[in-house]
């Protein structure tokens, strides 16, 4: 299992959620999940992210950074604040569940609520006190083929890989 989530920098964390509610929240929530499933939390960091001198913010669980298509292509499922890194989760046809909590800002929160929606999934508040843990892990394969219609794709593209593309262009110039 794969969590992948907005790493927020100090100056974000204030205008979003402060690190001191952060971390124990979402430590507590992946302690829940593992003991469910049995499946073991992997966290992808934002890129520009710096947990060097800060191993200990995610109770020692393993946090890699620049992996993350590669780890979300081999999870289970993605657990998920919001974040461009969704399209990988579509892309590789992953199950979501959207994570908020009242203590994120009211912009995370919206945005967090949109995707949800977007994907027709329940979010699971962090902070309330019925949370159950619920965690819908199937997906709506013609949601996310709409989902990459709409924000991933441009129609009429080809279907090859980019670099195809680009290298017989190349050829064509040389």
């Amino acid at each position: 299992m794969l969590f992948f989530l907005i790493v927020l920098s100090h100056s974000i964390q204030t205008s979003y959620c402060s690190a001191n509610d952060y971390y124990p929240n979402i430590n507590k929530f992946f302690g829940q999940v593992e003991k469910l499933l049995g499946l073991r939390v992997v966290v992808a960091a934002h890129p520009r992210s710096n947990y060097s001198n800060q191993e200990k913010l995610f109770n020692n669980r393993t946090v890699i950074i620049n992996q993350t298509a590669n780890l979300i292509k081999y999870s289970t499922f993605v657990i998920n604040h919001v974040s461009t890194a969704t399209n990988f989760a579509v892309l590789y046809n992953k199950p979501m569940v959207f994570i908020t909590s009242s203590k994120y800002s009211s912009r995370l929160d919206r945005a967090i609520k949109f995707y949800a929606k977007l994907f027709k999934k329940k979010f699971i508040n962090l902070d309330s006190d019925n949370a159950k843990l619920d965690l819908d892990l199937n997906f709506n394969v013609e949601i996310y083929k709409t989902y990459i219609k709409n924000y991933i794709k441009t129609p009429l593209t080809s279907e090859e890989s980019i670099w195809k593309t680009f290298s017989e262009r190349i050829e064509k110039i040389i």
